[in-house]
């Protein structure tokens, strides 16, 4: 696979596996956590509700403009927008504020894409490895996603693992989802051939 695949390719691979981590324990533990920091279940249902219209926005409009402003530009954009999301529902239990950030975020409440980066991605990696590799390339890609989305899943265990309290371990996962757009945003930064 090393041979089928340029060094952008592999960088791909790398956000896609930090991005599936993430969108798999928030996921998990977002409306739990929503719940313990006082929210009613009609906000989460905004909230949830607005992270997928977000979500479907963002990539209509981000996509349509990427050739334009640059793939490269965007996807670390996107980043940004995710790691400030994150900041928001990290630090505030305010239901507007927290449904604009689910809105331009890329919050993904259930564990699938959402957003442009998927699109931009799949539109990148033909670009990172010869024709008669891509179906080998897109099925790595694609199962690269689902394993660390199920990982991600699984590391909702690791507070209670850890004894600690259950809405600062909630708390401290969001914060691990800054940190994964933050280690996006520096990968999305190194690549090389793409504009």
């Amino acid at each position: 696979m090393g041979l089928l695949l340029s060094r952008d390719g592999w960088l791909l691979f790398a956000t896609c596996g930090v991005r599936s981590f993430a969108y798999g324990f928030l996921s998990v533990v977002l409306g739990i956590y929503l719940d313990a920091i006082g929210l009613t279940t009609t906000a989460i249902g905004w909230i949830f509700t607005a992270a997928l219209a977000g979500g479907a926005v963002m990539t209509i409009v981000i996509t349509a403009v990427a050739d334009t402003f640059g793939r490269k530009i965007l996807l670390i954009l996107g980043a940004i927008l995710m790691a400030i999301a994150g900041w928001f529902f990290a630090v505030s239990n305010d239901p507007i504020f927290l449904t604009m950030a689910a809105i331009f975020g890329t919050i993904s409440p259930s564990g699938k894409e959402v957003g442009p980066f998927l699109s931009i991605e799949q539109a990148i990696l033909p670009e990172t490895t010869q024709d008669q590799h891509r179906t080998t390339v897109f099925s790595a890609y694609n199962l690269i996603g689902s394993l660390c989305g199920a990982l991600g899943a699984l590391a909702v265990g690791l507070p209670s693992l850890f004894s600690i309290p259950q809405i600062t371990g909630y708390r401290f996962l969001v914060w691990g989802y800054v940190i994964c757009a933050v280690v996006m945003m520096v990968v999305f930064a190194l690549l090389y051939r793409i504009a």
